[in-house]
């Protein structure tokens, strides 16, 4: 590809960009990386004659690098929406190293919780082993976690978490199945897997499977740890909201709705109704971040040495010191704790309804 082909398409992803987040030293070097990773999507469709007239990325406030390294490699941030295409695009097309995995949240309000962690942990125990098909680090690997809240005489309980199932059967790396039929393109100096037409139909509906199969445990696990629970929540973020909607950390609805935003473990839980619609690709969707997003530690500052895919960083310190590196992934991080203040105050996309706050989180 030509130099000037190559900067168009890039100029393209960069007015295709809404910028929802935070917008500090994190959000800034994830969104260079993330309109590389647009620039290819793009590429992509126009090899495959597919219209890119709708396809958007939208940044929300937990806008981040991912942990994944397969994922961010391929130029995928975390804390993003990304519209592909139109719903009326007649090929379908689906990039599969955004990796989904139907990770989402169950929440619950509870009658009352007076046990302590241990007891609690041997029912969880007990509970995951009576499930074949589930793992027990199911709901702990990673920042996957159950925990309890309270606020006032309310008591509540939320799992966060994906089957290890769905990651074996969706992901490319990971299951010869859509290897065999996975399709790959050079583009920029690193592949890009990818399907389209029926093969991405197919996969489509394996996923929405997958889906109703993890919002289904998620939810029973929840009814046999505590009987009497009334769901509140039971959303997806790590997955599609259509075939042309990409979710990697935030929830979309057609409609207002209520979501939890987790900010950490020792942060209030927030509450939150999503009443304001935000714009993507022609179409009117409510949305929300579903957390805080990891935040690199004292980074003040940083920016990619070039507009290739695996470039190196720079890292400005706020003691004054420079860091070059390959490798976001093992760098010190922590946590933001208000990004629910920046989608309410900032950005005015909902209203804050009330605080949970944390009893314990079991991760184990």
């Amino acid at each position: 590809m030509s130099s000037n082909k190559r900067i168009q398409f890039y100029k393209k992803a960069i007015n295709n960009f809404i910028d929802m987040s935070t917008k500090d030293a994190t959000a800034s070097v994830s969104k260079e990386h993330g309109i590389i990773g647009l620039t290819r999507i793009l590429i992509a469709m126009e090899k495959l004659g597919i219209s890119d007239g709708d396809c958007r990325f939208l940044a929300l406030p937990d806008f981040t690098f991912t942990r994944s390294p397969r994922r961010w490699g391929a130029g995928f941030p975390y804390g993003c929406i990304i519209r592909t295409s139109g719903s009326n695009e007649k090929i379908p097309f689906i990039p599969l190293d955004f990796h989904p995995n139907c990770c989402g949240v169950t929440l619950a309000k509870i009658p009352y919780f007076d046990e302590d962690i241990n007891s609690l942990q041997k029912r969880f125990n007990e509970i995951m082993n009576s499930y074949n098909e589930l793992s027990l680090d199911d709901f702990k690997r990673g920042n996957h976690f159950i925990g309890i809240y309270h606020h006032n005489n309310e008591y509540y309980v939320l799992i966060h978490g994906s089957l290890d199932l769905v990651k074996s059967n969706l992901y490319a790396h990971r299951s010869k199945n859509v290897q065999s039929y996975m399709k790959t393109l050079d583009i920029l100096n690193a592949p890009f897997n990818f399907l389209y037409g029926e093969t991405a139909e197919i996969y489509f509906q394996e996923y929405l499977e997958y889906e109703r199969k993890t919002l289904f445990y998620r939810k029973a696990f929840i009814m046999d740890l505590f009987p009497n629970a009334q769901v509140i929540f039971n959303k997806t973020h790590e997955g599609f909201y259509n075939m042309n909607t990409i979710l990697l950390g935030g929830y979309v609805s057609s409609t207002p709705f209520d979501c939890p935003i987790m900010l950490s473990a020792g942060t209030d839980l927030s509450l939150v109704n999503i009443n304001n619609p935000s714009n993507i690709g022609g179409e009117k969707i409510y949305c929300s971040p579903h957390g805080g997003g990891y935040s690199l530690n004292e980074v003040i500052d940083a920016k990619k040495t070039s507009k290739e895919i695996d470039s190196d960083f720079i890292l400005f310190f706020n003691n004054g010191s420079k860091m070059l590196s390959d490798n976001l992934l093992s760098l010190p991080y922590s946590y933001r704790t208000d990004t629910d203040k920046y989608w309410c105050d900032i950005y005015n996309m909902g209203s804050i309804k009330k605080k949970l706050k944390p009893v314990l989180n079991m991760k184990i």
